[in-house]
């Protein structure tokens, strides 16, 4: 079973432009920290992902072994973004750091899952 193979569906307030990321975050491999599945931004009010800028285009998540968090953050940008480079690797990704590059501010929402995927020789 896959876990979101689809893109995360998000509905934003009427007004505000805003800016959407989902990030993973492995408990067990604390050197890899975050992992970007996805960036959306300029999502005009009111809208969904789909009429927004897709810098990262969506991957869906596929653990490893362990128990890993899955993030959806959510920032009401200021201002339209306008060129944005996307990000050399997804491993790695520092979510503070693009926000406060972007001037994006603190998330107005974020929802988050923890999931984990255990070996094939423990499975039922």
């Amino acid at each position: 079973m896959a876990i979101l193979s689809d893109q995360p569906s998000v509905s934003s307030h009427p007004k505000p432009t805003t800016s959407s990321l989902q990030t993973e975050i492995p408990f067990s491999e604390p050197s890899m920290r975050e992992w970007v599945h996805w960036i959306v931004a300029d999502i005009p009010g009111g809208t969904n992902p789909s009429k927004g800028k897709e810098i990262l285009p969506y991957v869906s998540p596929r653990p490893p072994v362990g128990i890993h968090r899955y993030i959806l953050v959510l920032f009401r940008q200021k201002m339209p973004l306008g060129l944005v480079e996307q990000p050399q690797s997804r491993a790695n990704f520092k979510t503070r750091m693009f926000a406060a590059h972007m001037d994006l501010g603190l998330p107005v929402a974020a929802v988050y899952f923890n999931a984990q995927k255990e070996p094939a020789s423990r499975r039922r």
